[in-house]
């Protein structure tokens, strides 16, 4: 049995312009005596197909993911299967996609992982997370991760553009799959009004990274949670619930904003900053300082989105001026050319979102199979 799912694993699609060598499995040959332009399955191969497929996720990814997918594929226990898309250009510049064994997808459930961090990559993707509903999958799932617009979604003067809500409506127009809206995934949303810029048309499932520093903490004594600012305690603070909790926040003193301690206690605790992201990083050298300067016996960072444009993150390494403020500064993958950066330099360390995405994609295929066999938990 096990030859035979590896067998119907390694089958692409049928469409006509394949080229692949015809298998030796006269069972799914491809008939190309058809004048079809899409060449159906035998339909015992189909029924093959579709019990094997069932329990199945295909994940899907841009090429800066690829690390990621591959991990996740890693630790799925075989209930994914890394799709492949051709991700070419005309000589115009403009993308030549393909979806590979796209003929598939209708058996399964499918995933992709999208980043949408680098500006220039954002319209070949917006193409392939439009033709995978198309492809009528059991469901279709859109991890964005990052939602780069999120610090955009209000404006304080008559013409300003607030790009939260245009990147909503680009997310929002994706089509309706074959047995529902698509769900997007987003972690540590900068504001959850930024939900409701979408339309009704899709679903926003709203996920946290803040897991993986709770697992870090796990192993320093005597921890305290520290929030750099009060919207950032509203937002973590009853997920820390379990920890001491320091609360700064920003005054004006003069035509600057300063962070002060409000509240909690610093000394001899080793504090763990916590924030949804990253980007100069000066608030949070601020909040370190000050905690360094109550006492507290060390400070690191936790940041799920790591941003640092311009290589602000240089001011934490070595040479830079907040070297050895933090003992570490922890961020997860969600933007994959910096995590790329970073996992070499100290004090960073990265975390793999890998286990937050893949219980995500689990809920569906667990269902799925259960209700199939009749079984549930």
């Amino acid at each position: 049995m096990a030859d035979a799912d590896a067998e119907l694993e390694s089958k692409d699609d049928v469409k006509q312009q394949d080229t692949e060598p015809a298998s030796q499995d006269t069972s799914l040959t491809l008939d190309t005596t058809s004048s079809s332009p899409y060449q159906p399955l035998p339909h015992q191969t189909q029924v093959q197909m579709k019990e094997y497929l069932k329990d199945k996720c295909y994940l899907f990814y841009c090429p800066s993911m690829k690390e990621l997918a591959i991990e996740m594929h890693q630790k799925s226990n075989g209930s994914i299967i890394l799709g492949d898309i051709d991700w070419n250009h005309f000589n115009d510049g403009f993308p030549d996609l393909k979806i590979h064994k796209a003929f598939n997808l209708r058996w399964a459930h499918v995933a992709f992982l999208a980043d949408l961090s680098d500006t220039t990559r954002i319209f070949e993707q917006y193409a392939i997370m439009c033709a995978l509903p198309r492809h009528l999958a059991r469901s279709v799932k859109i991890f964005v991760g990052y939602f780069p617009t999120g610090t955009y979604e209000r404006v304080e003067s008559y013409g300003s553009i607030a790009t939260a809500k245009t990147l909503a409506r680009l997310l929002s127009s994706i089509p309706t799959g074959a047995h529902g809206p698509v769900q997007i995934c987003i972690t540590d949303i900068h504001t959850l009004q930024n939900h409701f810029y979408f339309s009704d048309k899709i679903l926003v499932r709203l996920e946290t990274c803040t897991g993986l520093i709770l697992e870090e903490m796990r192993a320093i004594k005597d921890c305290s949670v520290a929030f750099p600012d009060e919207g950032a305690w509203k937002r973590y603070g009853k997920i820390f619930g379990n920890y001491p909790q320091i609360i700064c926040t920003k005054v004006r003193d003069g035509d600057k904003r300063v962070v002060q301690l409000k509240e909690g206690e610093c000394e001899g605790r080793n504090v763990v900053i916590v924030d949804d992201l990253v980007q100069t990083g000066g608030t949070l050298a601020e909040c370190a300082a000050i905690c360094k300067a109550k006492g507290c016996a060390s400070v690191s960072c936790f940041c799920t989105h790591s941003v640092f444009p311009k290589e602000s993150w240089r001011r934490f390494c070595e040479g830079g001026k907040n070297e050895g403020l933090f003992e570490r500064f922890y961020v997860s993958n969600t933007i994959p050319n910096i995590a790329a950066v970073l996992k070499d330099k100290k004090p960073f360390k990265v975390l793999s979102v890998a286990s937050v995405y893949l219980p995500v994609i689990e809920d569906d295929v667990y269902v799925t199979s259960s209700a199939m066999t009749g079984v549930y938990m």
